[in-house]
């Protein structure tokens, strides 16, 4: 249902004469990697879609947490530097 189509410009007031493209969708052998529950009778009800191998989408899941601790102690790091900075502020007065 997502393979790629052409969507032409805007044919009225776009200045160029309507030869403003759009593609949308899948480039044909685009693997896509869809995860989702199957109900049957053809339908596919999709959770999420990647666009490559099921290996690298697995591979990806397998890094969101180190990902999300990374970004909590490089959030964590910033807040505390950001109370130390304020706290100095205050001792000086300014």
């Amino acid at each position: 249902m997502n393979t790629q189509q052409f969507e032409p410009g805007d044919q009225e007031g776009s200045g160029d004469g309507g030869r403003e493209r759009r593609y949308v969708g899948y480039l044909p052998g685009q693997t896509l990697t869809v995860e989702g529950t199957w109900e049957g009778n053809g339908l596919l009800t999709a959770r999420s879609c990647y666009a490559g191998t099921p290996d690298d989408y697995k591979a990806s899941l397998a890094r969101q947490p180190w990902l999300m601790l990374l970004t909590g102690i490089i959030c964590g790091g910033l807040g505390i530097t950001l109370l130390g900075v304020g706290f100095a502020l205050r001792l000086l007065g300014t």
